[in-house]
This record gives C-alpha cells, structure tokens and sequence, in this order.
C-alpha cells in the first residue's frame, strides 16, 4: 500500500493534477467518456485504488506513466520497501537489503576502506552509522534503519531495538516532515505505529506512538523548519539534513528537542519497575509537557526557567 500510494503520490506531484479523477484522465483518457443523451459517462475507478494503495498498476499503466513521468517507476520497483515487510524476519538478508540502497547510505553503515576493494563490513561502532543516516534523512536512510532495528529485535537485543528506535523516530519525522503536502507521510506514519515501534521495547519501557501524536510533531517539525529557514538559521544543503536533525537534538533549543521526543511509557506498574526506568519516563514525560506547553502558546524557551525544572522534577515524581 505505501509502495503504490507513494507511486501515485509522485505521479500527482509531477503532473500537477488535482485528484485521481484528474491523473486517470491524463494518463488513460482514452478510458473516459463523455455523457452522450442519457448514458452516463463511463471511466473505471482504478485510479482512486491506486491512491489508496490498494491496486497494483499493470506493466501496461507503468509504461504509460513511466512515458509521461520519466523515472516514475523507480518508486514502485525500489527494493527499499522490502525492509519494511515485518511479514517475514529479516533473518539473514540484512546485508542484501542494505548493500541494495543507495551510496550514501550503504557508506553510512559499512566501514569505508573494505568499501573500496568491494568487501562490506559493518561499522562497529554502535552510534556513528545511525548518526550518518540522520543526516541524510530520507525514505531509503528510514529503510536502513529499519533493518538495524529488526535485526536487533530478531536477536533479542532488547536495548539495542530500544536505542535504534529512537534514530528511526527522528528520521520517521524528518522523512515525513520533508515529503510536503501531496505525499504518503500520514500512511508512513501510521505503518510504523502499527508495524515497527512495537518492536522497540525493554522489559521496562516502550514506545508509547499514536498516528495522531505523530502527525502533531511532523507538523510541528515542517513549521519549526520553514521558521529557522525563513530568519536564516538553517540552511540546508540539498539532500542533507544535519541541520535538520540539530532541531532533534537540542541544539535550537530545548523547547524544540523535548516537544519532539518520542513518547515513552512503563511496561509494568511503576512499582514493579526500576528507578532508572521510572526516572527516565517521568523525565521525557514531565520535559515533553513543559515544551509542548511553550510551543503551543506561541512563546520560545531554549532552557527550562528554574520555575519550570521545578514544575518538571514534581511532575516527574508522580511516576
């Protein structure tokens, strides 16, 4: 469903038309008819499957779109999606899935010498490849993350699932926060609220993602982004997104990072769970709180007043 949306979405996009009414039209027009006397007008209603991901398009409608958008297939036939199929484990095709994607991508997770004389090594340390596929946020840097978590949760490195979520998270957003308007970021993010961040917990804590939750915070993120832009703060350079991800990290202020934080909750009652888990918790709760309540009234606050870090410590104690 997300490969074809995002096909038909990428079609739309380039061909400018409104509705799916509008794209069936200008790529079959052939297949529209107009009333004639009291006959209706005819049309399938293909069209609107394919926007809804619930049709795939025949070789025949790939080689009329593909004539009129040239590369528009590239969507439907990237290998990318395969990481995104929980349906089956991951097991040992990560190397295949990864080494599939794009350069930079495939030199953010394998170790840059053995690259050159063709040979794939993992990068060992744990943080560096997350870090580099941040800065590059896109549909096929989310896929590789993706397969980092799945392996870690296949091997029932519970900490490790938990720790490459939140990368997955920060790049969830920025993915969906730089599609636009016509684009699958709603869909995207449901999937991975249905499919993926359930495989992100520890025996004490886990990710707490609603759609509604995420569609705030990419549209908080794409308005946070065209603001910094608009008064010269960021300056993205094409198909990077360093800056992008300092908005994440903390660097813009603290107000930005914290509202931006993925939800977290206790698995267990908090007296069953550990001090650090409880304290870990009531802090992102008790800061996320804090952040959304100066966003949203329009204010800035890079760092928590000494009111506020007193307001959150008491907050957080009642977890």
């Amino acid at each position: 469903m997300l490969k074809i949306g995002a096909w038909f979405e990428g079609l739309r996009q380039r061909t400018n038309a409104p509705t799916a009414y509008a794209l069936g039209k200008l790529v079959r027009p052939e297949t529209y008819t107009a009333r004639i006397d009291k006959n209706p007008p005819q049309h399938h209603n293909l069209w609107a499957k394919y926007a809804a991901g619930l049709h795939a398009p025949g070789l025949a409608t790939i080689k009329l779109t593909s004539a009129l958008v040239p590369g528009s297939e590239h969507m439907l036939l990237a290998t990318f999606w395969d990481a995104f199929d929980v349906s089956q484990p991951v097991g040992l095709r990560g190397d295949t899935l990864l080494r599939g994607l794009r350069p930079g991508v495939v030199q953010a997770i394998y170790e840059p010498a053995p690259l050159d004389v063709g040979r794939y090594v993992r990068r060992r340390a744990a943080k560096l490849p997350l870090m580099r596929l941040e800065g590059q946020a896109d549909l096929q840097s989310l896929a590789a993350a993706v397969v980092l978590l799945r392996e870690a949760y296949e091997a029932q490195d519970r900490q490790r699932a938990f720790d490459v979520a939140h990368s997955v998270h920060s790049l969830l957003l920025m993915t969906c926060a730089g599609m636009g308007e016509m684009s699958i970021d709603e869909e995207l993010l449901g999937f991975f609220v249905m499919k993926i961040f359930p495989l992100a917990a520890t025996e004490e804590i886990y990710f707490d993602s609603s759609l509604g939750e995420l569609v705030v915070k990419m549209k908080m993120l794409r308005a946070i982004h065209s603001s910094l832009k608009r008064v010269g703060t960021l300056n993205d350079k094409p198909a990077s997104t360093k800056q992008l991800r300092k908005v994440l990290d903390n660097h813009y202020g603290f107000d930005f990072g914290f509202a931006l934080a993925p939800n977290l909750r206790l698995v267990n009652q908090p007296d069953q769970t550990s001090e650090a888990a409880r304290h870990r918790v009531g802090f992102r709760r008790a800061s996320q709180k804090w952040a959304l309540d100066v966003l949203l009234s329009g204010r800035r606050e890079k760092i928590p007043s000494d009111h506020a870090l007193d307001l959150m410590a008491a907050e957080e104690a009642l977890t």
